[in-house]
């Protein structure tokens, strides 16, 4: 009996401690790679583990606050078999790390600032020395000159006096100057202080998020994990560099992403995806409620204090080259762009290699892809306003992904013009650049000639002639589209007439409130004059504005 009793007890047990559970695992993860939105990123995070036969529960600690729990989703593959189970999620605040090495910082801080205050005061000190010397011997200028010439006290005795009060403000000064460079020294020491303060204070208070991931292995060996989810505090934006050759009719266009985080992790050797999709945005249309209108009935109601604030979110805030070596003579570097890839309605740029993005919201560039596109070019030139004809370019999107709207750097040959906007243009759309001042067109506008006189024997009105001459010169080495605008005085008084006396050519259009425009094509060394003569005529004695 007791035999059998031994042997149904060892069946029993046996398959018990077959799937006893085993030990929590922690993860030793790494962040491989990362899909940055407009507001928000997706994390990777890949960890290999080695498993027996069991239950596991896998912990990756130590994951961004910011994480959304929702979104942390885990997959894995590996020689052993295995099954991915629930995953848990639990919030820990950190305590403020370094107490002690805070207070010494803080402590540091205060003994430089106090350093600081001292030499403050030396230096305001030798400002007054210097001033009194000053004073001894402008105040005493007068009686020195008087007693030299009476003999007493002797010339080399004033001479010494002079010699001293000379060399006390000497002295001062030179006590000055090297004030001032000590506190300009312990001003970049207390700036590096605060910076190194800042940083360990803000590791205090902070939540982190640790997900606990089930996983029961059938078989021994190596399970890969892959967990992945969003976090907020992420950012990307478009940038461009656009480079006009009008002479060849082109806009080469550098298209770049710059990337900034604070997720409170670094981003360290990751691989980096551009999204231009936005996660926030939901997959379901919006949904119309009823429109009510009502007549309006006031309602009295007792002031209370204390005021509400409404919060408004504010949305979160790496160029990278391969420099090549040619073995005999040098060559132009290739420039590595990422890689497009349409996903939906929506386009992911592939960041070639991988890239470093610290989580201080610095801001990286990436370079997305080099284009170089067809531009239609025109000049627009305002002589009244600016003697300067400005670079417009009409560029056509060949690409098969959209450019987004975003700032551009506008470059002519190697020379910086400023900055203008990109907007959002679809593959096949045109979008107008503004491309700065272009000094290969000359534009000169000046008064020739400038004429008063009564007139009229029983009006007696008095007139004042105008005669403008604008000088136009095309230096560029291909025939160029030109608009000009210039404008006639308009009047909305009836006793104060402006008449046009001759204007040659006759502009292309007339717009509202006086305003004229030529539109003209330029050939290579072409000069061309506009003529603009008026006169304006109002009752004598009076005077005018706005002349």
């Amino acid at each position: 009996m007791k035999r059998l009793l031994f042997f149904l007890s060892a069946i029993i047990l046996i398959p018990l401690q077959a799937v006893a559970a085993q030990p929590d695992i922690t993860a030793d993860s790494k962040i491989t790679a990362v899909t940055v939105y407009p507001d928000r990123a997706m994390v990777t995070r890949k960890a290999s583990v080695k498993l027996e036969k069991g239950d596991y529960r896998v912990v990756f600690p130590d994951l961004p606050g910011e994480a959304l729990e929702d979104s942390i989703r885990v997959s894995g593959k590996g020689t052993a078999k295995a099954r991915i189970g629930s995953v848990d999620t639990k919030k820990a605040f950190l305590e403020a790390t370094g107490k002690e090495e805070v207070r010494k910082l803080q402590d540091e801080i205060q003994g430089l600032q106090d350093e600081d205050r001292r030499l403050a005061d030396e230096l305001a000190l030798a400002a007054k020395q210097k001033e009194f010397y000053q004073a001894i011997q402008f105040h005493n200028a007068e009686v020195w000159s008087k007693e030299i010439t009476q003999g007493k006290p002797t010339v080399d005795d004033w001479a010494k006096v002079v010699t001293f009060l000379q060399g006390g403000q000497r002295d001062a000064t030179t006590q000055a100057q090297g004030l001032d460079i000590k506190r300009r020294e312990l001003k970049d020491k207390l700036e590096a202080l605060k910076k190194r303060l800042a940083e360990m204070q803000s590791t205090g208070g902070k939540v982190r998020l640790a997900a606990t991931v089930e996983v029961s292995s059938l078989t021994e060996g190596n399970l890969d994990l892959e967990l992945r989810y969003l976090v907020m505090g992420a950012t990307w934006s478009p940038y461009y560099e656009a480079r006009a050759d009008v002479d060849s009719g082109v806009v080469e266009l550098d298209y770049m992403g710059q990337v900034s985080q604070r997720t409170s992790e670094d981003w360290k050797d990751a691989e980096v995806a551009l999204s231009t999709a936005r996660p926030a945005a939901g997959a379901a249309p919006p949904e119309l409620f009823p429109w009510y209108v009502r007549i309006f009935e006031p309602v009295l109601q007792r002031a209370v204090g204390g005021m509400k604030m409404k919060k408004e979110a504010a949305p979160a805030p790496m160029e990278m080259d391969r420099m090549t070596e040619a073995e005999n003579e040098p060559v132009p570097a290739e420039v590595v762009t990422a890689q497009a890839e349409t996903a939906g309605s929506s386009v992911v740029f592939k960041a070639p290699g991988r890239v470093d993005i610290p989580a201080d919201g610095t801001s990286k560039k990436v370079m997305l892809s080099q284009e170089r596109l067809k531009a239609a070019f025109s000049y627009f030139t305002v002589p009244k306003l600016s003697p300067f004809a400005y670079l417009n370019g009409k560029i056509e999107n060949t690409a098969s992904y959209p450019l987004l709207a975003g700032q551009a750097g506008v470059f002519m040959g190697g020379d910086y013009l400023g900055k203008s906007t990109i907007p959002l243009t679809a593959p096949g759309g045109t979008a107008e650049l503004s491309l700065g001042i272009d000094e290969g067109i000359k534009v000169k506008r000046e008064l020739v000639r400038r004429q008063e006189e009564n007139t009229g024997i029983i009006s007696k009105t008095r007139r004042i002639s105008f005669a403008y001459r604008i000088t136009l010169e095309n230096f560029k080495k291909t025939k160029q589209s030109i608009t000009v605008q210039d404008q006639l005085p308009v009047s909305p008084q009836a006793e104060v007439v402006v008449k046009e006396v001759k204007i040659d050519p006759e502009p292309t259009e007339r717009g509202d409130n006086g305003l004229l425009k030529w539109k003209m094509d330029m050939a290579t060394g072409e000069k061309r004059e506009i003529w603009l003569e008026f006169y304006i005529e109002f009752p004598r004695g009076k005077n005018i504005s706005g002349m």
